[in-house]
């Protein structure tokens, strides 16, 4: 008779892929945020973990802390409620729930996803960021090619250590540490992925913008090449 059900390996299996995404940042996703005149603090979609970018119509918001050095500028207590393009932005409660921006929004911009990677940059405001495992609404996974190796250690160490029949903790711990070296593996790979090139708006009345745009390959239109 087995020690452990299917059920309960499952949702070991799937906690240990939620557990994985919290330590090392690596599921992506992007998308614009609706604000509104006047409104200066906003829900963010649930499982955010880390914001690597945000922008406003293309212009960027950069992260905001209460220890910054910045609080002694512009943000004294007669300028937190005013009106302005924001600059800043602060995240709070429990890590990514909510952000509030500085100055107050003094415009209201709508949300749409459809093209926020091209022109809608300069319409939108675009979160970029990364985010927890979904296994359970398979939306965002780790790569099936990697994710077992990552699961089924923690799912073996959770199993062995849990009291009753099948405890075993040197078992445990032996998977613990097989664990804790796959992730520290990967943590080393993660590091090491060159930065995206951060390619600059160009100015709004459409001409190009060559400082910091790098070059595009010209490739033939005929014979193989042609797409």
């Amino acid at each position: 008779m087995p020690i452990w059900n299917d059920e309960y390996l499952d949702y070991l299996m799937t906690r240990g892929e939620i557990d994985f995404s919290q330590k090392i940042p690596c599921i992506f996703t992007r998308f614009s945020l609706s604000t509104t005149q006047g409104t200066s603090v906003y829900d963010l979609p649930s499982g955010i973990v880390d914001i690597s970018r945000l922008t406003w119509k293309g212009d960027p918001v950069e992260p905001w802390e209460h220890s910054d050095d910045r609080e002694g500028g512009w943000i004294k207590p007669q300028n937190l409620y005013s009106e302005g393009k924001p600059i800043y932005y602060l995240a709070y409660e429990y890590g990514y729930a909510k952000i509030k921006f500085h100055p107050v929004p003094y415009e209201t911009v709508g949300d749409d996803d459809t093209n926020i990677y091209g022109s809608d940059i300069a319409n939108r405001v675009i979160v970029s960021a990364y985010r927890v495992a979904d296994p359970s609404a398979e939306l965002y996974r780790i790569p099936e090619t990697v994710r077992r190796r990552f699961t089924k250690y923690y799912a073996l160490e959770k199993a062995f250590r849990r009291e009753g029949k099948g405890q075993d903790i040197q078992a445990a711990d032996y998977f613990k540490r097989r664990h804790d070296f796959v992730v520290s593996e990967f943590r080393k790979i993660v590091q090491k992925i060159p930065a995206v090139i951060t390619i600059q708006l160009g100015p709004r009345d459409g001409s190009p913008n060559i400082k910091g745009t790098p070059a595009r390959p010209t490739l033939p239109t005929d014979g193989a090449w042609s797409f």
